[in-house]
């Protein structure tokens, strides 16, 4: 772990994340690493159900994904959403309200569930939040699907929670080196995945 450290800082990376399950985060404290948040995970079933003001993601659309992802994620991850994009084109929406981007989802195929993430969506907009998440599970129902979401966004939870999602154990946001770049956790409602944030 201190080799994979050193290798990053020696790259010119400012900050190290990572998502430490309960057993874990000692090691991680003493390496240097500070707690950020509980990254709560959560799981449910797929099932159908009406959705409106949400469209099929198109590759046009990624400088406003990219652009709305960074206001509330932080980080520069075009590259990530356009491979995310290239990959699983069927399980990526987006919510407009007239020319604006108001959230997006996107999706993978993992080998045991569908792994949503990241989906990012602007405060006030619950309703967007909730039907772009319908529309991927529209596109795998009856299929296990995995969301993890950080702890300090509360509409997300309740949206999980309404649409039958059942917690699972939680891992800690832990941060280490120049950590003052954080989420804005109110717009993410869905991390990428413990190892993509």
């Amino acid at each position: 772990m201190r080799r994979a450290m050193d290798h990053l800082l020696g790259l010119g990376v400012r900050s190290i994340r990572l998502d430490a399950v309960e057993k874990a985060i000692p090691l991680y404290r003493r390496l240097g690493f500070r707690e950020e948040y509980w990254s709560l995970r959560y799981t449910g079933r797929a099932s159908r159900s009406h959705v409106v003001g949400v469209e099929p993601m198109r590759g046009g659309d990624l400088d406003a994904v990219a652009g709305l992802d960074h206001a509330f994620f932080g980080g520069r991850r075009g590259r990530l959403l356009g491979w995310v994009f290239d990959a699983y084109p069927d399980l990526c929406f987006g919510s407009w309200e007239d020319d604006t981007l108001t959230g997006y989802i996107m999706a993978k195929d993992g080998s045991d569930s569908v792994r949503v993430g990241p989906w990012i969506c602007r405060p006030g907009h619950v309703e967007a939040a909730e039907a772009l998440l319908r529309s991927v599970m529209n596109m795998r129902v009856g299929e296990a699907v995995w969301v993890g979401c950080p702890e300090g966004n509360g509409s997300s939870v309740a949206v999980l929670e309404r649409n039958g999602f059942m917690a699972l154990p939680s891992s800690l946001r832990m941060c280490y080196g120049g950590c003052d770049l954080r989420e804005d956790v109110e717009g993410v409602y869905g991390l990428g995945g413990p190892d993509k944030g």
